[in-house]
């Protein structure tokens, strides 16, 4: 376990995108469990702390895990930065949407190994750039998030600046695994995937989240 992180999910988003689909109560890979409870169970033998971030009107009895509600409604992932910074209380914050249902411990592990005291953030750089809702964000960000939002920004594409941000490389092999959930098309393959799994894969994504749930050090 890392002492010095906290884990936020973020499962306010509205499925805009995906005909208004809950994309948090999306199947898993692993059978019976939705994605937010997959992830709940990947991320928690990991960190100090592991929260949602949402809105006023979800509930999720299905995990053990609270919800903090959003500072700024319906404003976007660095919106729901803010809030997971103003709520940590470590040093960094890893920062996970609830699509990306490939995500493993050894990416978690790869994106803890790169955070140096002189880093504000820790991205996966893949094939659109930075993936910044799978990433670690430090506290000292907080007043800057809030101070981006003023001044009406709202993407985390180009924000914090990239010299103050390590990047970690997807390998090209990564790059065409790698899978977000957020348009209708990848939706759709990904549900036929799920509809109709390969043994050894169900077995491997189990392996690696019984792995997450024992936990790993630094």
């Amino acid at each position: 376990m890392w002492a010095d992180v906290s884990a936020a999910l973020l499962v306010g988003g509205r499925g805009r995108r995906l005909g208004l689909r809950d994309k948090a109560r999306l199947p898993s890979r692993q059978p019976g469990r939705n994605l937010v409870a997959w992830l709940v169970t990947l991320l928690r033998g990991s960190v100090a702390d592991l929260f949602l971030v949402g809105r006023a009107d979800q509930a999720f009895p299905e995990v053990d895990c609270r919800l903090i509600v959003d500072l700024r409604p319906d404003l976007g992932p660095l919106a729901a930065l803010e809030t997971a910074l103003t709520t940590a209380r470590t040093d960094w914050l890893f920062l996970v949407g609830c699509d990306l249902p490939d995500l493993t411990q050894s990416h978690l592990d790869r994106l803890a190994a790169a955070r140096r005291p002189e880093v504000d953030a820790v991205f996966f750089l893949g094939p659109r750039g930075r993936e910044p809702v799978c990433a670690l964000y430090h506290a000292r960000l907080r007043s800057a998030a809030s101070a981006a939002l003023d001044r009406g920004e709202r993407s985390l594409q180009r924000w914090p600046p990239a010299r103050t941000c390590a990047r970690v490389a997807l390998s090209p092999t990564e790059q065409a695994a790698w899978l977000n959930l957020n348009d209708e098309a990848t939706l759709r393959r990904y549900l036929l995937e799920v509809e109709s799994p390969q043994p050894e894969a169900n077995a491997a994504v189990a392996r690696d989240g019984n792995r997450g749930s024992a936990g790993k050090g630094p």
